[in-house]
């Protein structure tokens, strides 16, 4: 299992991508596996509109993000605390949709958490084998 907790910018998102694909790779994961799933942070931590201070203060911009990969998928947990809307979104539902084989998210005044099940194979690969 992999913990990081990372305030967003190009560098860190890099290192974040680097530090995941090691962590799918220190397991077997295949290379298509390992950027499905540093695609999928990637897209969950920066497709949102900055967010302006609300009612509820600063916000602290660290995102945490734990990523912990198993024989047959891949769970993904982001908590980010600059989310103060609940509309995932086009651009993250599609990844969600197209990337996953399952996913939930939660929001609140405290930001919001998106917790997804990456499949070693590919989601399409899942569909047509059923």
């Amino acid at each position: 299992m992999l913990e990081l907790r990372v305030v967003v910018g190009a560098k860190q998102l890099a290192r974040l991508r680097e530090e995941i694909a090691a962590e799918c790779r220190r397991v077997g994961a295949l290379d298509d596996h390992v950027e499905r799933v540093c695609a999928l942070a990637g897209e969950l931590i920066c497709s949102d509109p900055p967010v302006t201070p609300s009612r509820f203060g600063r916000r602290n911009g660290a995102v945490l993000v734990i990523v912990t990969v198993q024989s047959d998928s891949t769970m993904l947990l982001i908590r980010d605390p600059r989310a103060a809307r609940d509309v995932l979104g086009d651009r993250r539902r599609a990844a969600l949709d197209g990337l996953t084989s399952r996913w939930s998210t939660m929001s609140g005044s405290d930001g919001r958490t998106i917790w997804a099940e990456v499949p070693r194979a590919a989601v399409a690969q899942l569909a047509f084998a059923r």
